[in-house]
């Protein structure tokens, strides 16, 4: 009975559970094919971590015990007994995703009035051109064809679009 016990303890020892949960200082596993959750330094084993993601080095890099291994990193051979050394608030991937989430809400005032300004400006060309075309086709009718109706479309697509040079 009590070797069930241990055997069981064991396995709730390393039970997974959510990288909000686990606090600094605790001893995590990864796998072979699993994303490094949290920043730490490694306890035991020795792998390479794919850091591509972090780094954009296309190399993997190897680390032994005593290396420290930043979270996003994938482990890609060994398996990792990892000890945090921070909480997941403040670790590498919980800081890039706060930048990526914040990046969209924290737009300077110019970018803030081209999106205000396209919203409405972006209909209004592209119904203007429908309305030319529309009309260049019923006024000389038979005398153009459909392709030169699309060249006039084109032509106000072209003069409208900022930074294009007037052709």
């Amino acid at each position: 009975m009590k070797r069930a016990e241990r055997a069981s303890a064991s396995l709730w020892r390393y039970a997974p559970i959510s990288p909000e949960e686990v606090l600094k200082g605790t001893e995590i596993i990864v796998r072979p094919g699993e994303r490094i959750p949290i920043d730490g330094i490694i306890v035991s084993g020795k792998s390479s971590l794919d850091t591509s993601a972090l780094t954009g080095e296309s190399m993997p890099r190897n680390v032994n015990e005593n290396d420290e291994a930043l979270s996003g990193c994938i482990n890609m051979t060994g398996v990792l007994k990892i000890r945090t050394t921070k909480e997941y608030g403040e670790s590498t991937v919980s800081k890039i995703l706060d930048l990526i989430e914040n990046a969209s809400e924290n737009k300077s005032k110019s970018e803030a009035f081209i999106s205000r300004f396209a919203r409405v400006y972006t209909p209004i060309v592209c119904y203007l051109a429908l309305a030319i075309a529309i009309l260049e086709h019923l006024r000389k009718k038979g005398v153009k064809t459909l392709a030169t109706t699309h060249y006039s479309e084109l032509k106000l697509f072209a003069l409208s679009t900022p930074g294009v040079e007037n052709a």
